[in-house]
């Protein structure tokens, strides 16, 4: 296999596991071989990612600085046109923030040309919400970050197995009030979740069965700690024990 074809294969494969640092570094090496900048430029956030506050850590992020600035339209490749927020992570575009609109427009071409894992959406109203989550990619996601929703979050995220998700960030309303579901039917398929961030006010009964489909849960974090109510909360930390953490704004 010519060094082009072996390029192009490695790209297809860190695309299609992202979670493979291995595969990274066998392409920064390869590229780095031929004085590509952006072998470089995968170390860099690779070594940034392993240890961000390493005694290196000012040296890295100017490297870093300077290579986006002069490489970013390039290596983002067709996912540039996306609209949003894109962020490099590990040498690739692994990040993306923008409206439901936005992803199911370019969902595919940006999980297309990059290992993506991680997107975060500002509002995610029920309405769109539902076009999300049954959208192919976000079935691919490994965190997912979900702003200013309004009700059923819940029982709309437990539509849909989430087989390779690991964290989850809600934030908004997310009350039992006016929802037509019933605790029981908003239990989540989320077998590798292991982080889950609620950042509003939430019906306990929604929680305990939204994470009654998430085995491996590690951490819940709840803010602000100060909207549930006494009972609520000892409740809480008698089902999660030390897995709850509650903060305060």
């Amino acid at each position: 296999m010519s060094s082009p074809e072996l390029e192009l294969s490695l790209e297809r494969q860190i695309i299609e596991s992202p979670d493979d640092a291995g595969l990274r570094q066998v392409y920064a090496d390869l590229l780095a071989e031929r004085g590509d900048e952006r072998g470089l430029f995968i170390r860099v956030q690779c070594a940034l990612a392993e240890q961000p506050q390493g005694p290196r850590r000012d040296e890295l992020l100017a490297a870093e600085r300077d290579l986006l600035a002069r490489h970013w339209q390039t290596w983002a490749g067709a996912a540039r046109a996306a609209p949003g927020q894109l962020k490099f992570v590990r040498g690739f575009v692994e990040a993306w923030a923008c409206t439901p609109p936005d992803f199911l427009a370019a969902a595919h071409t940006v999980a297309a040309s990059a290992p993506l894992r991680k997107l975060a959406l500002f509002p995610a109203h029920r309405p769109q919400l539902l076009q999300v989550v049954h959208h192919p990619v976000f079935a691919q996601l490994r965190e997912i970050e979900l702003h200013g929703l309004w009700h059923s979050a819940f029982a709309t995220l437990a539509r849909v197995p989430l087989p390779l998700l690991q964290r989850l960030e809600l934030e908004g309303e997310l009350d039992v009030n006016g929802l037509d579901e019933t605790p029981d039917q908003c239990a989540a398929k989320l077998p590798a979740l292991r982080r889950l961030e609620v950042r509003q006010q939430v019906a306990v009964e929604l929680l305990l069965a939204f994470t009654r489909g998430a085995p491996k849960l590690e951490k819940v974090v709840l803010s602000p700690a100060h909207a549930l109510a006494a009972p609520v909360l000892a409740r809480l930390r008698a089902h999660f024990g030390e897995r709850l953490t509650a903060e305060s704004w």
